[in-house]
């Protein structure tokens, strides 16, 4: 699926999110100080994706989460930014012994990421905020 950049890039503007699109095929968005969320649109479709700068999570197509009882609820790309915005997303990192290990978007109430933990792992949680805007 191909991302609609322009579109996502407005949302972040309405938003305050600051962006930079260094080559017309990636967005990059500052979802918090420093943590940086791209949608990337690849030559081939099938690898289009969206994931967080400086780790390997990642997704193709519309996210879907879930909770451990099952439910879920599907977020369209389109969504993504203002769901950050909403504090309906939030940013999930998993460290381990000082590093970190995964970053990945959680939704606030479909999400299961506990389970998962890792002995001396530590999850941080923390809401995207709008640094102001950047052309």
């Amino acid at each position: 699926m191909r991302y609609d950049l322009k579109l996502i890039q407005a949302q972040c503007h309405e938003a305050g999110f600051q962006t930079s699109m260094p080559d017309g095929t990636c967005l990059n968005v500052e979802v918090t100080h420093g943590i940086i969320l791209c949608f990337v649109n690849a030559e081939r479709e099938a690898d289009c994706l969206i994931g967080f700068e400086d780790t390997q999570w990642h997704f193709h197509d519309d996210p879907q989460y879930s909770d451990a009882h099952g439910r879920y609820v599907d977020v369209p790309y389109r969504e993504i930014v203002p769901a950050l915005a909403r504090g309906e997303l939030l940013v999930c990192e998993r460290w381990k012994d000082g590093t970190l290990k995964e970053r990945s978007l959680i939704h606030r109430d479909y999400n299961d990421e506990l389970r998962f933990m890792e002995p001396g792992e530590e999850i941080r949680i923390g809401r995207s905020v709008a640094l102001g805007r950047r052309e």
